[in-house]
C-alpha cells in the first residue's frame, strides 16, 4: 500500500539535516527504483522539505542545476518547514 511504502521512503532519507541533490542519495535515489517509488516519492513533499546549495559547487553549472533545484522546491509543494541551507565561501 502506498501508507506503507510511503513511509519506508521517509525513513530512508539521510540523517543530515539539509539534503544536496545527488542521484546516489534519496530522495532521488528513490524515484529511480521502479515506476511505483518514483510516482510516490515524487508525490510526497515531506521527502523534498530539505535542500542544500553550494554556490561554489553549483558556479559554471547554475543552469543545468536550476531545473533540479526547481524541481525539488516544486515537489515540496510548500509543506513547512522548508529548510534551505545555502553556502557560499
Amino acid at each position: 500500500p502506498t501508507e506503507i511504502t510511503s513511509q519506508i521512503l521517509v525513513h530512508s532519507l539521510p540523517k543530515y539535516r539539509y539534503l544536496y541533490p545527488s542521484s546516489k542519495l534519496a530522495p532521488l535515489l528513490l524515484t529511480r527504483i521502479c515506476r511505483r517509488w518514483k510516482d510516490v516519492a515524487v508525490g510526497l513533499p515531506s521527502l523534498w522539505c530539505r535542500l542544500y546549495l553550494d554556490v561554489n559547487e553549483v558556479h559554471g553549472r547554475l543552469a543545468a542545476d536550476s531545473f533540479c533545484y526547481d524541481s525539488w522546491l516544486r515537489r515540496s509543494q510548500g509543506l513547512p518547514p522548508i529548510g534551505i541551507s545555502v553556502l557560499h565561501r
